[in-house]
């Protein structure tokens, strides 16, 4: 006889669900596109869907190069580096629209006037299936760190020297250089930056603008658009700096905002930025004028990241070293805080992307570091509700360390990319999924199971992390059915058995709950495991 066992990592408190029995049906999941140790590239820095079949993912590996990859939205699909003539030093954002007929795309990056062969901007010409230099005003270094387009309207922040914006109304292919008027606002200090842009509309888009605190000796990279004195270039990317060495071409991403530098010299400043602080400006003439809609100096956070649904509805997060925060707008101008996730005296919560998927449903991509360890986990966090109430969705495969982007082509299937604890890249996918109701597991002192017991409450038919890989489990007139697979995706070959329900078992791992018992289609007062699974979480991690 068979004996399976469960042990579930952190299992859920013992709330109880007012529910009717659980029915069969479908529901949305992130599950994992790859198996660790897939062919993907090192970074994955950002990804944009033109639909659910074809995404455009910013990133490479050290030693190969950095590029564009397409990715044809399948579960252990196909990922491949595309055609790029002179590409970028680096690659960080990427925007894709259009069809798939006549999908359409832009790319930023760093580059510099010195280093012929490198272009920072791309724009994609899906008849040549190759990405081309964009043509832009020359500069003397540029960086383009968030890029964002509405039709054949493409604004990218520059970090060029001057800095500004670079507009296009050909879809990325032509750009001019404009300013921004004067912001930041000197109050600030001279240490904030534009960080991020979301265009809305031909003539209307958001800037977020902000610092960090941080002392020169913290970092031996600058943050601006120059190179220090050891070669390194820095690009602030939503929360992070992303430097390259340019004389041996490998990349790292950190975790914390470096000094700016002087852009006389070329080297750190010497500055030290006392204090977070953020502004969030707004125009609708194209860049001409600006709202000043939110503004902070020593504040106790800066933002990072927006999203807008339409050009009154829109999303941002930000946060600082140890907590986050959501901000939203429902009319375009005022923004007030929804949600916020404060961290422990060992840990962070760092929120890193935000996406709608539809006017309901708001992902929020981040991680939640432990400073005792130096270890992170990936998590989301979600609203179902056009952002009154949020809910934490923390069951990730456990080699994700952290969600970098997110992007959703559909209102119900959805992408992102992450970083794994083996420090490479990951692809996660968001789809409708069956939902076949739940089983159930009972771990108890006693061989009667029936002293001093917990259970744990997983969704039939739904891929789960096993010791060895993956496993799914359906309740059948025999039993349960397990599907044993050595992916960690639950595709590919897979091992049949059948274990014993309403018996039980003595476990193989021992312990002091060493016996257990599986019970099927359980339905009614359950905990909030099974409710939290129920409404869009992957199980907790499982094993043999």
């Amino acid at each position: 006889m068979n004996k399976f066992i469960i042990a579930a990592i952190a299992v859920a408190s013992c709330s109880l669900i007012a529910s009717a029995t659980v029915k069969a049906g479908s529901a949305e999941y992130w599950d994992d596109a790859f198996a660790p140790g897939s062919n993907l590239p090192q970074i994955c820095m950002a990804i944009g869907c033109v639909d659910e079949n074809l995404c455009f993912i910013a990133g490479g590996s050290n030693g190969v190069g950095f590029g564009i990859y397409s990715y044809d939205g399948q579960l252990n699909g196909q990922v491949a580096q595309m055609n790029m003539n002179n590409q970028s030093m680096i690659v960080v954002s990427v925007e894709a629209s259009g069809t798939a007929a006549n999908p359409k795309g832009a790319s930023g990056g760093v580059g510099t006037f010195f280093t012929s062969g490198f272009a920072p901007e791309h724009y994609y010409d899906a008849a040549n299936q190759t990405w081309y230099p964009s043509a832009a005003p020359a500069e003397l270094a540029i960086a383009t760190p968030s890029i964002s387009a509405s039709g054949q309207t493409v604004v990218a922040l520059d970090g060029g020297e001057p800095a500004g914006l670079l507009i296009s109304q050909d879809g990325a292919q032509t750009y001019t250089l404009k300013s921004i008027n004067g912001y930041p606002s000197p109050n600030l200090g001279n240490c904030s930056t534009a960080n991020y842009i979301e265009v809305v509309g031909p003539n209307s888009w958001f800037i977020l603008l902000g610092q960090e605190p941080q002392t020169p000796s913290s970092s031996s990279s600058a943050a601006s658009s120059s190179f220090d004195v050891a070669g390194r270039r820095t690009i602030r990317h939503k929360n992070r700096d992303v430097s390259l060495d340019v004389t041996s071409g490998s990349v790292r991403v950190e975790s914390t905002r470096a000094p700016r530098a002087d852009p006389t010299s070329g080297v750190a400043s010497g500055e030290t930025c006392v204090g977070y602080s953020y502004q969030l400006i707004k125009t609708t003439d194209g860049g001409n004028t600006y709202t000043n809609l939110m503004m902070q100096s020593n504040a106790s956070f800066t933002f990072y990241t927006i999203d807008c649904l339409n050009a009154t509805h829109c999303v941002m997060v930000g946060g600082n070293q140890i907590a986050s925060v959501v901000y939203m707008t429902k009319d375009g101008s005022t923004f007030t805080e929804v949600f916020s996730v404060d961290g422990t005296a060992n840990g962070t919560v760092l929120f890193n992307d935000v996406a709608y998927a539809n006017a309901t449903d708001i992902w929020v991509g981040a991680e939640l570091g432990d400073s005792q360890t130096q270890t992170a986990i990936g998590v989301f966090y979600y609203s179902r509700d056009g952002g009154h109430t949020w809910f934490e969705y923390n069951n990730l495969q456990y080699a994700v360390a952290t969600i970098m982007s997110i992007s959703f082509p559909t209102a119900t299937v959805g992408f992102a990319t992450g970083i794994t604890q083996e420090q490479s890249s990951s692809i996660l996918k968001y789809a409708p999924q069956p939902y076949m109701g739940y089983f159930a597991q009972k771990q108890c002192i006693s061989s009667t199971c029936n002293v001093l017991c917990e259970e744990a409450y997983f969704p039939q038919s739904l891929c789960m992390l096993a010791q060895n890989g993956s496993m799914t489990a359906t309740c059948t007139a025999d039993g349960l059915l397990v599907k044993s697979y050595v992916t960690t995706s639950c595709v590919g070959a897979f091992n049949s058995s059948t274990a014993p329900i309403n018996t039980c078992l003595e476990s193989n791992n021992g312990g002091p709950l060493a016996y257990f018992e599986n019970i099927c289609d359980v339905d009614a007062i359950r905990k909030t495991g099974a409710q939290r699974s129920k409404t869009g979480a992957k199980p907790l991690q499982t094993k043999f």
